[in-house]
């Protein structure tokens, strides 16, 4: 049975530091939208940093209100262009997919759902000649980080 998110975001922030273990690539920041206590949650390498503060968290320096938690939320994914997905996570098991799939975790203290928002970017070197290989035949371009690039180059 999937376990479901608690209104604490506390306990939510620790379950799923404990599910990521000793990870280098986790990444939390604890932020405050309206006065409430927040946190984005991501993974590091998957993540498009630059695209995550400029586009997703700069309209929230704005806002302007007196609203609760669950106000805070509905306002987020209802009334703003910040492109968080409509579906939420209400599960640990969809934060953590969500996590691992290069998307962008918002938690606010109150409300059992994660607001779930698409930054992934992964950086990559490109496709060039090796280095230190040398080959007098045959093709001059050689693996690089991606898979899906590499998995072309065959």
């Amino acid at each position: 049975m999937e376990k479901h998110l608690y209104k604490s975001l506390t306990e939510n922030k620790k379950e799923i530091k404990a599910k990521f273990g000793q990870s280098v690539d986790y990444f939390e920041k604890n932020i405050e939208i309206l006065g409430h206590k927040a946190a984005v949650i991501m993974c590091e390498d998957l993540t498009d940093i630059t695209n995550l503060w400029q586009v997703n968290l700069r309209p929230l320096n704005n806002l302007k209100a007196d609203f609760s938690p669950e106000q805070v939320y509905r306002y987020i994914t209802e009334k703003t262009t910040i492109p968080f997905n409509a579906n939420a996570a209400e599960t640990f098991e969809k934060v953590m997919f969500f996590l691992t799939a290069g998307f962008t975790i918002m938690l606010i203290d109150g409300v059992d759902k994660a607001l779930v928002a698409p930054t992934q970017g992964y950086s990559a070197r490109g496709i060039s000649e090796p280095q230190s290989e040398g080959s007098l035949r045959g093709t001059r371009e050689s693996f690089c980080d991606t898979g899906r690039k590499n998995m072309a180059l065959i």
